[in-house]
Formats: structure tokens, sequence, C-alpha cells
């Protein structure tokens, strides 16, 4: 589980929880218009088939996670 802080409100979040339709939607509720997708590697994850996917709530948030990572990840 991983939790991050932005603008005063605390976003949990399962890593391992599978991205639906109703979830992604959840996210444009809740404000969310600018996200990270990046490669996700784990021993119990198909190899080239986990991603994780980062919402934010500004583009330069976005760009700056974006920007730290490395080739062919994100």
């Amino acid at each position: 589980l991983y939790s991050y802080q932005q603008h005063d409100t605390v976003m949990l979040y399962n890593t391992f929880e599978q991205l639906t339709r109703a979830t992604f939607q959840e996210f444009l509720e809740q404000g969310y218009r600018d996200f990270v997708m990046q490669r996700f590697e784990w021993p119990d994850v198909t190899k080239g088939t986990g991603f994780l996917l980062s919402p934010y709530w500004s583009a330069e948030e976005a760009h700056a996670h974006a920007a730290e990572l490395g080739p062919k990840e994100g």
C-alpha cells in the first residue's frame, strides 16, 4: 500500500489493484487530470504486463515524476 499527500488530502491505493474504467472514472471525479504510467515489475507479475498509474493534480507534478523515470520505464 502506498500513500502520498496532495493538496491537504491523502490518497491511498493498492499497487496491485487492477485499473478499471470505474477506478479511472473515480480519479477523474476527484479532479485528477494528469497521469504517469510506468512499467512495474514484481516477482508474481508476468514480465511486461505490470504497469503502475500515478494520478497528479497538475501537469507539472506529472512531468516531474516522468522525468525521474529511466528509458522505457514510463
